[in-house]
């Protein structure tokens, strides 16, 4: 079973990474000591780098939508009655699906009859999006092709926190009840989508048959980020007491030594050895060996590395590599970013046909999330257009779509997309495009 309050908390750097509790004792450790190093415990927290480092690159461009389906283009500007927007949405889902392994995104609608669009708009009667998490999972059925015959959430009452709910799904119907076996009805309703209004999100595949979540993609990175707070607990530890030379004083007679433990004795750092020596000796300060910390650091820095090899970021800096061996790590890592936008605009795609079912619409519409992350070089990729548009031998129509691969390139960054598709229609027209650009003010 997984613990998924650890992978939540190595994200949120809380829970034992906060209070210490992940710090794991020393044999013989005096309780006195494991306390002040826990209080003392520092957490690199890798995996939410890691995470939202892949995020920030996934999302970098807005998806690129073109919706018909009125139901949608409604969905979109508000998905979950509280006003987020459906970028931010499937943003938040992708984040829960890394540290998560499977998110549950549910669509409902409230059950409120009205008879005109008026009332419902004003009522708020439309379709609308929930988030659950696999610590909400109760039960589940799937039929004989491996879809969902029904789901069922434990969740809080939303008007007591310390009540759980059950809120069940199936092909068709919905019951909100107390008890578990939906006996004990609060709400239920029925609906005609023929299908469960659940979808499974997973960034990761699914590759145990039968089962409906995947192994979270920061589980790894999460065990790793947990070795390295212990270690850096063990570093500190070590340097707090090897950081100081050690005072040592000879002295007579080992009946001396047991007097001065019975003494209360601060000298330095607190720490002093007394010994009796074999001949001649004076008081001198010795120093323990570097090799337990450089042996520990050396430990973190592998660690890290191996944190960043898992998550395909192993091209930023770290190990020093041929560009060849960093242009195949980046090429890894833009491959992953491209089966994760895959994976969420399929998920949207769902999501939309789901939104339409409800109100009774056909979804119509294009959903594309971009999988292009390699950077170019833009100018030697502006020199070539140039060379296929100004070539007179090219064709009339590839020195379009050059045209058009230019102007996107020049003008992507600043104009938006309906503007873009303007430009592109001015290039295609029969007329002269360059003369369409000049009245435009662009050329």
């Amino acid at each position: 079973m997984l613990d998924y309050e650890f992978l939540k908390n190595s994200y949120l750097g809380i829970g034992g990474f906060l209070d210490g509790s992940y710090i794991e004792p020393f044999p013989r450790e005096t309780h006195q000591r494991v306390l002040k190093r826990k209080k003392l415990a520092i957490n690199v927290n890798l995996v939410k780098k890691i995470v939202n480092t892949i995020t920030g690159h996934l999302f970098r461009k807005s998806p690129i939508r073109k919706i018909e389906s009125l139901a949608y283009r409604t969905f979109i500007e508000n998905v979950d009655m509280q006003g987020t927007y459906i970028d931010t949405f499937m943003k938040k889902v992708f984040k829960l699906g890394l540290i998560y392994g499977t998110v549950f995104i549910f669509v409902d609608r409230p059950s409120q009859k009205v008879k005109t669009l008026f009332e419902k708009q004003t009522f708020g009667v439309f379709p609308y999006a929930g988030i659950r998490l696999p610590t909400h999972l109760q039960s589940y059925k799937l039929d004989r092709y491996g879809n969902l015959d029904s789901i069922t959430f434990k969740e809080p009452d939303p008007e007591n926190r310390y009540i759980s709910i059950y809120r069940t799904f199936t092909k068709e119907e919905w019951v909100i009840s107390t008890d578990v076996h939906g006996k004990n009805v609060i709400s239920s309703g029925t609906h005609s989508l023929g299908i469960v209004p659940v979808i499974l999100y997973s960034p990761m595949q699914i590759e145990i048959p039968g089962s409906i979540l995947s192994v979270p993609f920061i589980l790894e990175i999460a065990q790793i980020q947990k070795a390295v707070y212990n270690l850096l607990s063990e570093l500190h530890s070590v340097l707090r007491d090897t950081a100081f030379p050690i005072f040592t004083f000879p002295i007579g007679s080992p009946e001396d030594i047991e007097k001065l433990e019975k003494e209360i004795m601060t000298i330095g750092t607190e720490n002093a050895i007394a010994y009796v020596p074999q001949g001649s000796a004076r008081p001198d300060f010795v120093a323990p060996p570097p090799e337990p910390a450089k042996q520990i650091l050396e430990n973190v820095k592998f660690l890290i590395e191996q944190a960043y090899e898992l998550a395909n970021l192993n091209f930023k800096g770290g190990v020093q590599k041929s560009g060849v061996a960093k242009e195949y790590d980046y090429l890894e890592f833009t491959k992953m970013l491209s089966d994760f936008a895959q994976g969420l605009e399929e998920t949207e795609y769902r999501l939309a046909q789901i939104v339409s079912l409800w109100e009774d619409e056909e979804f119509k519409g294009y959903i594309e999330y971009s999988k292009e992350f390699t950077p170019l070089d833009k100018e030697k990729v502006v020199k070539t257009l140039l060379e296929v548009i100004n070539n007179p031998e090219m064709p009339r129509e590839v020195k379009k779509e050059a045209t058009k691969l230019l102007q996107r390139m020049l003008f992507g960054d600043f104009l938006d997309e309906q503007r873009l598709n303007e430009l592109d229609r001015i290039i295609e027209s029969e007329d002269d495009f360059e003369e369409k650009l000049r009245k435009e003010g662009l050329l």
